[in-house]
């Protein structure tokens, strides 16, 4: 008699999982392709970062395809775990974790934060525009302090106070990539701001963690970067 094995009900089902991962990654794709063109990434590139969400998603018993996409679309916006950046804990408290919220209402009341969010930080600016005052940053040798990291990201500055600020660079400091050179670390940091807290993990940014962790010299890192942000849309 042929029997179905739990090692076999765990493949069909480890293959389904795999394949919704894939499937997403390219929705995610053709949604943001001018992005990801910029920044060199392709669909499968994208796979840990569906991966991620989708685990993250299930410890909040959130398992709709339709809202798993919509908390992926958030990673992408907001960094690939945002659930872990300081910035938007207060997001996540009052929608997955809030276990009295329907999960689909608890997705809409993320998305609707992380919308407001974006439209704060880009009110009248462009990651383009960024990249342009980073390398200016970078090049010039400038100290990193407040005035540095209000010049580079001005949205960012308007919705913290001097020591909320300070304090996101205390938790951010010691886990930043190990580094010798300012103009490295300035990177790291000031790209955390729209970026994610991890940024330099995160898939889609590969190739600009590429750039910054591997070139010494401040001009060479811009000639890495600066052309992607340039050519975003």
């Amino acid at each position: 008699m042929l029997r179905v094995s739990p090692h076999v009900v765990d493949g069909f089902e480890q293959a389904a999982v795999d394949a919704w991962a894939v499937d997403t990654a390219q929705f995610m794709a053709r949604t943001y392709r001018d992005y990801l063109v910029a920044m060199n990434i392709r669909a499968v590139d994208l796979l840990p970062l569906v991966h991620a969400v989708q685990q993250w998603a299930a410890r909040y018993e959130c398992t709709v395809d339709r809202d798993v996409r919509q908390l992926c679309c958030v990673a992408m916006s907001l960094g690939h775990q945002f659930w872990e950046d300081p910035r938007f804990a207060h997001y996540v408290n009052v929608s997955l974790r809030d276990r009295g919220l329907p999960r689909t209402h608890a997705v809409k009341t993320l998305v609707g934060h992380a919308t407001e969010w974006l439209t704060q930080l880009w009110k009248d600016d462009g990651l383009a525009e960024f990249g342009e005052r980073l390398s200016a940053l970078v090049v010039g040798g400038y100290p990193l302090n407040s005035q540095t990291l209000e010049y580079v990201l001005p949205g960012h500055a308007a919705m913290f106070t001097p020591d909320d600020e300070a304090r996101l660079l205390d938790w951010l400091r010691p886990r930043l990539p190990e580094t010798g050179y300012a103009h490295q670390r300035m990177s790291y940091i000031c790209l955390a701001l729209p970026l994610g807290m991890s940024w330099w993990a995160d898939p889609q940014y590969r190739h600009v963690a590429h750039h910054v962790a591997s070139h010494t010299d401040p001009q060479a890192l811009v000639n890495g970067i600066l052309p992607m942000f340039r050519a975003l849309p």
